[in-house]
């Protein structure tokens, strides 16, 4: 009866014809292709928070400048 290996993940399925060095390579790839996926979303994450941030800043800016405007007129 042979072993037969069953990575959904890493779409592998079948009979071994690899070696378990191959399997842990296989693996790191997999996690550092996710972990690179990870830290990406973390700074699209806080580059928006960053616009978000500048944008209400810009809008009370701009308030404060037509109320000074308003005040003048």
């Amino acid at each position: 009866m042979a072993i037969i290996y069953q990575f959904p993940d890493l779409n592998v399925e079948g009979y071994p014809e690899f070696n378990a060095e191959e399997i842990n390579r296989q693996y790191e790839e997999y996690y550092q292709w996710e972990r690179d996926e990870y830290l990406y979303n973390q700074l699209l994450k806080e580059e928006q928070e960053q616009n978000e941030q500048r944008k209400r800043q810009i809008c009370l800016a701009n308030r404060f400048v037509q109320k000074i405007i308003s005040f003048f007129h």
